[in-house]
């Protein structure tokens, strides 16, 4: 299913309403207040329902997701619908996004070390690049159209390894988005999701030993 998830931004939060059940929300403010939120996850999950949606955002959640566990106050938008969640289940309200502070948004695929690759729209800068790889970025290239965004450090650290690309192992989670062939990126073409979801379909496994043999360091002199 496609769903978006939204949380409190605490240095919005004036309200005090971030973790408030529905009723406390009601009985202080009389509504929730979209302006305070901020989307935190907007992509691809393997759920049926909210409460898959509770379980995988809590105990295995997608590297694109930049904000925390899925907890009481966040609202998730599935197929048109809003659901707060609650102390107990989830309850469907009304919420208009058009309060909430929109962001260049790109529309990219991830893949993650023994999952099939998702689509999702995250914002364009480098910090969220950084959050999704866990640490620095660095470029590689699986053909002239396309940005591969992956951690520059990931072998040196010990992340598992994902896929082979051009003959070397990438470790860690990696991003792929259009390539502007102007030093940015671009959202990937409904063509080139399909394309890249097959290419990178088939899950590897790669041992600790395999990831390391291909880590190279280069020294440049001056």
């Amino acid at each position: 299913m496609y769903l978006k998830i939204y949380q409190i931004d605490m240095e919005k939060d004036e309200e005090g309403a971030k973790f408030c059940s529905f009723s406390e929300i009601k009985k202080d403010n009389g509504k929730i207040n979209p302006s305070i939120y901020e989307k935190v996850f907007d992509g691809m999950v393997n759920c049926e329902n909210n409460e898959d949606v509770y379980r995988k955002f809590n105990t295995d959640i997608p590297a694109s997701h930049t904000g925390c566990s899925l907890a009481v106050s966040d609202i998730i938008e599935a197929e048109g619908e809003f659901f707060f969640c609650d102390v107990l289940g989830f309850k469907k309200v009304e919420f208009d996004t058009s309060k909430i502070e929109q962001e260049d948004m790109l529309r990219v695929l991830v893949v993650e070390p023994y999952k099939k690759p998702y689509e999702a729209n995250i914002i364009d800068d480098y910090k969220t690049f950084q959050k999704i790889v866990r640490g620095t970025i660095t470029c590689t290239y699986e053909d002239h159209n396309s940005v591969i965004y992956c951690n520059d450090e990931a072998k040196l650290i010990g992340l598992e390894g994902n896929r082979m690309i051009n003959g070397d192992i990438i470790a860690g989670t990696f991003v792929i988005t259009g390539d502007d062939h102007n030093g940015g990126s671009i959202s990937l073409t409904d063509k080139q999701i399909e394309k890249y979801k097959a290419r990178f379909d088939q899950l590897e496994s790669y041992t600790t030993e395999e990831v390391a043999e291909t880590c190279v360091m280069k020294i440049i002199a001056f």
